[in-house]
């Protein structure tokens, strides 16, 4: 926190905005700059109800007392309950309007969405060893699109790159 705190001094930061990260809201508030704190959970939210977090109490402790810090916390719609001891705004979604680029995909999949449901499905980068892709060719009325890295071959599952 300390390296945080001198960064923030030496670039005269006014206001530290965070989609969840805890420790530079604490920073912020340990030298008295205002922080918005943007999420639909915390960490605290996850970690707490995993197994074994009983055991992890002080971790817990300091997430808590580190959002706690928050000048106001922005609540985006599906947010997870969050401790009525703190600041919070809820707001609708948080998104950019979408474009229909519905054409450009068939084209460039070389195939026709002509009445199919389109999935958009993407996990990251980790994680995506363990899902069963090849179960997706069960359903014919559906077209799926992801980004993640997967080595199978599903018929009905394309792969976008970065185009």
């Amino acid at each position: 926190i300390e390296t945080e705190k001198t960064w923030l001094r030496e670039n005269q930061i006014a206001l530290v905005l965070s989609d969840v990260a805890s420790m530079p809201v604490k920073a912020a508030h340990d030298i008295g700059i205002p922080s918005i704190l943007i999420g639909n959970f915390t960490w605290h939210n996850i970690y707490s109800h995993l197994p074994g977090a009983e055991e992890q109490k002080h971790l817990l402790q300091m997430l808590e007392e580190e959002y706690s810090c928050a000048d106001l916390h922005i609540l985006p719609q599906c947010h997870l309950p969050q401790p009525s001891t703190r600041k919070t705004k809820e707001v609708g979604f948080i998104a950019q309007k979408g474009q229909d680029i519905r054409k450009n995909l068939e084209q460039y999949l070389d195939v026709s969405f002509a009445g199919k449901t389109m999935v958009f499905i993407y996990l990251g980068e980790y994680g995506t060893r363990s899902v069963l892709w090849e179960n997706l060719s069960q359903h014919k009325n559906c077209l799926y699109l992801t980004r993640d890295p997967i080595e199978q071959v599903v018929p009905n599952l394309y792969l976008l790159d970065d185009r």
